[in-house]
């Protein structure tokens, strides 16, 4: 019996310790120290014929021109970049791509990149654990999230044609430079094909307009306004507008997580989780896997080095297979005794920081 007691007294804490790896109180990289690492476009590999359209014009429109991604392994983080330039490299490819006649009345494509963005940190959806599995809470994709918009011109100005968003995954970021541009056309062909009737009983807008609506995201209060004001953001559309509900706060760092305390109406200080960020000084934080991370500008886009989610392994110990609903673990025999007790949890966390990039649009960061 003694040896029984012995023996739970020095196993039972080892198991129970998770292993936690900690953070410092302070951490920042300036991401524009980051190596940049250039991604060759691929040649084009077939054709799609036009009736109506003699070329497409590429506009890029992102918020940040300069790089086309982010790599994020382990031993190599990195911009991702294309020379001369995205705009450049995507419209030899799409009018490689086209076959159109040599008439030049024909019409022109104007097409607006909106994103265009590589990672190696897009949610991809797990399948759900079952009992005994070791559960990976941290599923990834890579690939490119794209938003492309297309207008026909026409004497006078432009008429809409479509928009393409989609998330495009591919064996090599070559092919998937090549899948994302050449797909975005595949609805073009079907309009081409009756003179994109459709099409030109809608209202035709002017350039100015356009270029209004592909830049609306850069005239944002954050962007623009001369100072930025201190204080707890809510939601994404009080980080957007400026304008941080929250002005009284005070943070307390943890080894996994930190805790923000605010104030209610009658002044008394309470810890809260339903955060988007804040600001302090004019430096810029958003919350992410339970920690605020430094947001850092660069052009008219956001990036932060930090965590999008805790990677959280989870593993349930031996079970007792004649009961699976009610599992216990099952301790080694120590003489003639087994010792039986409700499972006990392992779990590992890692904080493993990697370079992002926050939309501006919809708030998700990758």
């Amino acid at each position: 019996m003694r040896l029984t007691l012995f023996f739970l007294a020095a196993y039972i804490p080892a198991l129970l310790c998770a292993q936690e790896k900690k953070r410092p109180d302070v951490y920042y990289e300036d991401l524009r120290t980051f190596k940049k690492q250039v991604i060759m476009f691929p040649e084009n590999t077939g054709h799609i014929h036009f009736a109506n359209i003699g070329f497409i014009r590429v506009i890029d429109a992102r918020a940040d021109t300069a790089a086309i991604g982010f790599s994020q392994k382990k031993f190599n983080r990195a911009f991702l970049v294309t020379a001369p330039s995205l705009r450049d490299n995507a419209e030899q490819l799409v009018n490689d791509y086209t076959s159109t006649p040599s008439n030049p009345s024909v019409d022109t494509v104007l097409m607006v990149i909106r994103k265009f963005w590589f990672s190696d940190k897009l949610d991809a959806e797990g399948a759900r654990p079952r009992l005994n599995d070791i559960v990976d809470t941290s599923v990834f994709n890579s690939g490119i999230v794209v938003k492309i918009e297309f207008y026909l011109r026409k004497p006078g100005g432009y008429f809409p044609l479509y928009r393409y968003d989609s998330l495009v995954g591919g064996d090599s970021r070559e092919a998937m430079i090549r899948t994302a541009l050449c797909a975005s056309l595949e609805k073009m062909a079907a309009m081409d094909a009756d003179g994109f009737a459709t099409s030109l009983r809608r209202q035709q807008l002017s350039w100015a307009a356009i270029e209004e609506f592909s830049h609306r995201g850069t005239a944002l209060p954050i962007l623009t306004d001369a100072a930025r004001e201190s204080g707890v953001y809510m939601t994404f559309e009080e980080f957007k507008n400026n304008h941080p509900s929250q002005k009284k706060f005070s943070l307390r760092r943890g080894d996994l997580a930190d805790v923000l305390y605010v104030e209610d109406s009658t002044g008394k200080e309470y810890a809260t989780r339903s955060v988007w960020g804040y600001c302090r000084d004019k430096e810029l934080f958003i919350y992410s896997a339970g920690m605020f991370f430094h947001l850092q500008r660069i052009c008219d886009a956001f990036y932060f080095y930090g965590v999008k989610n805790v990677n959280h392994i989870e593993m349930n110990m031996n079970h007792n297979n004649a009961n699976p609903y009610s599992p216990e673990l099952i301790v080694p025999q120590v003489g003639n005794e087994v010792m039986m007790f409700n499972t006990l949890t392992q779990k590992n966390y890692k904080l493993v920081r990697r370079p992002f990039q926050l939309d501006l649009e919809s708030g998700k960061i990758y």
